[in-house]
């Protein structure tokens, strides 16, 4: 199939693509069977880890948390901001949560409502304010930015994921001390230019030298695309090498075996 799948793209005629199509189609209905055996793979292994109390256990309780937080809101909500017409077909508690998690607030009474829209609000906003009637819900449906499952990933998964990138800096920075000590020529090389760059992305740099920062900018468009672009080929050269084996049989390890 990996050789039908190649050869494809090199025979420019009809029943070659409509091959190629089928064999994406295929491709998807499969990944959708691999997903569901990867979940039940990645639970199955934290449940046994959970009930053996194994070390680490702690981070197999946050893996069932975090999954269902994710799944739950993707289920019951929809991906994207809901249409008005389908928003009113919600059920009013599931409206109300939506509305909740953008900031709306919900008041009871007319008076309420008129109170609230009559505050000054900063830059000429409108104000997120629902009145709890059908019509005011439908009303605040226009003020929807974003859905449950959009707002655990702008403030839980981007929060955490800038937190381990910080800590990370750490100890690259340890890392790099480590690494670039001035024992060789190549080694000093590497010193200087990683201390060009890092003192030239920042604004202390430009403080320092005001040519500074183009001096980053041309090291990071040549010498670092240059070398970049030769790791890139030669990664490529080795994913083709790697797979024409696993293709015809010779690389079998990734099914548990020896050589």
């Amino acid at each position: 199939m990996g050789i039908i799948g190649i050869t494809t793209y090199y025979i420019p005629l009809k029943f070659s693509q409509d091959l190629l199509s089928d064999l994406s189609s295929w491709e998807r209905i499969i990944s959708g069977f691999a997903l569901v055996v990867g979940i039940y793979s990645l639970l199955n292994h934290h449940y046994h880890k959970l009930r053996k109390k194994a070390p680490g256990w702690g981070f197999s309780v946050v893996v069932y948390v975090g999954m269902v937080m994710m799944v739950i809101p993707g289920f019951w909500f929809t991906m994207d901001v809901p249409e008005k017409a389908e928003f009113g077909t919600w059920s009013r508690s599931k409206q109300t949560l939506l509305l909740r998690s953008n900031g709306i607030q919900i008041v009871n009474t007319q008076p309420e409502y008129d109170a609230a829209i009559a505050k000054p609000h900063p830059e000429d906003k409108p104000p997120k304010v629902a009145l709890n009637t059908p019509e005011g819900y439908l009303t605040a449906q226009e003020q929807l930015v974003r859905v449950p499952i959009q707002w655990e990933y702008d403030y839980i998964f981007v929060p955490m994921q800038a937190t381990m990138f910080s800590m990370l800096a750490f100890y690259i920075a340890s890392a790099a001390y480590r690494a670039f000590r001035a024992r060789t020529i190549e080694a000093t090389v590497l010193l200087i230019t990683g201390i060009i760059l890092m003192i030239g992305r920042v604004p202390i740099g430009e403080w320092m030298w005001s040519k500074l920062p183009n001096i980053t900018e041309w090291i990071l468009a040549n010498p670092s695309m240059a070398a970049q672009r030769g790791i890139m080929i030669g990664i490529g050269l080795g994913m083709i090498a790697t797979s024409l084996r696993i293709i015809f049989g010779i690389e079998r390890t990734y099914m548990g075996g020896g050589e």
